[in-house]
């Protein structure tokens, strides 16, 4: 008689559906086994992304244990959907991982005339998590959290970013759209030469203005066709030394004067009034005693124009007016900037942006962050509050993305489209982890290169109960066509297309230039132009080494091999795992394996003035 794994069932009634800790209650007792317990995994073909994992099993709820409804049961009030779900099993006193999820629901059944009762529940993993979750924060906001700055604006206010300040606002204010799709969590004030904000009632408490002897700044997002007229100024509430932020000749100038013989001026080189959006960092650093550095767009402005009369002002200021002159004695029309609009304007005065932080929140704002996938994949799962711990990610991603706009853009549409861009793999492991594949998984790790597990009609290693192969043009694909944001690439084999028709795929991406774009569509077609034999999912027979056979996972390589009627040589073919099926009953444990051919046509490599590769040279992407 055939020995099985002793298998567990638990459920953290009482945690929160991502608590990292959670308390796990035993309930494999009341799983009803002659039921089954069914587990599926994975996707159904290389070209396809990866579904929610799903875990279908029923409990006796014959005590009404199971039972919402029921006050008396043991787990009352915690018979919720999204509780946490995990089924294990034991061999040889090692406990392997089948499946780790989320219960959705507590369906109620009746059976056997009202003598019977029973709970059969449907669990998913975090893909099915992620399709429900959707990316509603903003990088560039949130690049920025903890700083003190105007966000919220409507014709009436214009809040700080915490709603805890409301500046006076002076004349009819009128708001406009975001300047740039990177910032969707504010809006635009425009100035028309009768309006501004008055910000001497704490919005910046123990928190000065731009000062150019201490480290601070002071960052907006800008559009304007005004030649001059005053952007941001301050005044120290017991003199008139003050700082200016304003336009002269189109171009971003800083001046702080004394109210006597005593000023700095900084005139940046770059002119900004064309009417598009420019971010502008204006801030002291390393404790320069006089004049400030002035970023345009990311990049410091190396050629700005510093002048000073007397001993020069450095600052030390609270941020005061927005939109109007504070320096001048009557605040009048003609005083006032008209024609332009200011975005989050955000000041702090312990501290400045690094170089880098500058351009990435440059970047941020235009809805773009050139990162690798790995940081992408982490970023988005940040953004989401999936636990840091529930995670593995590769450590060799191949792709670098760019654009990066959420706009409320679910978290399963973001990791597929990641996906693609890495031509790797993002699934939910057995362990309930979010993982990323690197593209070379199948090449650079020992899971991925090395078979873990060989399966045979010969009694050399694990058997099989069907099997089957066919080669057709299923995987075949001579017509790729590779999109990012900004076009498209498209490459074909004429040979491919003559002898297996056409067969075409397109593949949208976030990759981050075009020379990636071009040498995946190339590098793809390579790859797939030719049929290849495909093994059919196949059912694995109780096998005698189940510490090998629990191990297995989704992108893990194994060998199967069949000599087909005894007739002629055996047929030997390295595969990649694609899904794992469990069925589990009192009697009998099944595992069905889906696996997709490795990489038909291998990897060919394009070398410069080599020809020592055999084969088709492409350049490897």
């Amino acid at each position: 008689m055939a020995t099985f794994p002793v298998l567990k069932v638990e459920i953290a009634f009482v945690s929160n559906p991502l608590d990292t800790a959670p308390t796990w209650t035993d309930v494999t007792q009341y799983v009803r086994h002659a039921n089954g317990v069914d587990i599926t995994r994975g996707r159904s073909d290389p070209w396809s992304h990866f579904t929610a994992g799903r875990l279908t099993l029923t409990f006796s709820n014959r005590d009404r244990r199971f039972d919402s409804l029921y006050s008396a049961g043991p787990y009352f009030g915690n018979l919720k959907p999204g509780k946490q779900i995990r089924v294990t099993c034991t061999w040889s006193a090692v406990t392997y991982d089948l499946f780790r999820g989320f219960v959705g629901t507590w369906p109620q059944e009746f059976s056997n005339a009202g003598k019977d009762a029973t709970v059969t529940v449907d669990c998913y993993d975090g893909l099915e998590w992620a399709a429900g979750t959707t990316l509603s924060s903003e990088p560039y906001g949130t690049a920025l959290s903890g700083q003190v700055r105007l966000r919220q604006a409507d014709t009436s206010r214009w809040d700080d970013a915490a709603d805890t300040y409301e500046p006076d606002q002076i004349g009819v204010a009128q708001v406009g759209p975001s300047m740039v799709p990177g910032i969707t969590g504010s809006q635009s004030v425009i100035f028309t030469g009768s309006n501004w904000y008055d910000l001497n009632k704490g919005f910046t408490p123990a928190v000065n203005g731009l000062s150019g002897n201490a480290d601070n700044a002071l960052s907006f997002w800008i559009t304007t066709t005004a030649t001059t007229g005053p952007l941001i100024t301050g005044l120290t509430t017991s003199s008139t030394t003050g700082t200016q932020v304003t336009l002269v000749s189109g171009k971003i100038q800083w001046f702080g004067g004394d109210g006597g013989a005593n000023t700095s001026t900084s005139l940046s080189s770059k002119i900004i009034n064309d009417g598009r959006p420019h971010f502008v960092v204006i801030q002291a650093e390393n404790n320069n005693a006089i004049w400030p550095s002035i970023y345009i767009d990311g990049y410091l402005d190396s050629l700005v124009s510093n002048s000073s009369t007397g001993a020069g002002v450095g600052g030390g200021n609270f941020v005061y007016v927005v939109g109007s002159d504070s320096l001048r004695s009557a605040r009048l029309p003609s005083t006032i900037l008209a024609n332009t609009s200011l975005q989050d304007v955000a000041a702090f005065g312990t501290s400045h942006y690094t170089a880098a932080q500058i351009l990435s929140l440059y970047q941020l704002g235009l809805g773009y962050a050139a990162e690798s996938s790995a940081t992408r994949f982490t970023r988005y799962l940040d953004d989401a509050g999936w636990p840091a711990t529930w995670r593995d990610v590769t450590t060799t991603p191949a792709a670098t993305v760019n654009t990066l706009v959420y706009n409320n853009q679910q978290l399963i549409t973001s990791l597929q489209e990641l996906e693609s861009s890495e031509q790797g793999r993002i699934f939910v492991s057995k362990s309930g982890n979010f993982t990323l594949h690197a593209r070379y998984f199948n090449q650079d790790v020992t899971r991925g290169n090395t078979s873990q597990a060989t399966f045979t009609d010969d009694g050399t290693a694990f058997s099989y109960r069907d099997f089957g192969y066919t080669q057709d043009d299923t995987d075949v694909r001579n017509d790729v066509t590779v999109t990012n944001t900004v076009g498209s690439s498209r490459s074909t084999d004429s040979t491919s297309i003559t002898a297996n028709r056409r067969r075409s795929e397109t593949v949208n991406t976030i990759l981050s230039t075009v020379d990636q774009r071009q040498a995946m569509a190339a590098g793809l077609v390579v790859q797939w132009k030719d049929a290849t034999v495909r093994v059919k999912d196949f059912l694995v027979a109780i096998p005698s080494n189940w510490a090998t056979f629990l191990n297995l996972e989704i992108g893990d390589r194994i060998t199967v091999k069949q000599t087909p009627m005894g007739v002629g040589t055996q047929f030997s073919k390295d595969l990649i795992i694609d899904s794992i099926s469990w069925r589990i009953t009192a009697d009998f444990w099944e595992m069905r394996i889906a696996a997709a051919p490795v990489t038909p046509n291998g990897l060919n490599w394009f070398v410069l003035d080599t020809s020592a590769l055999d084969g088709a040279d492409v350049l490897g992407y």
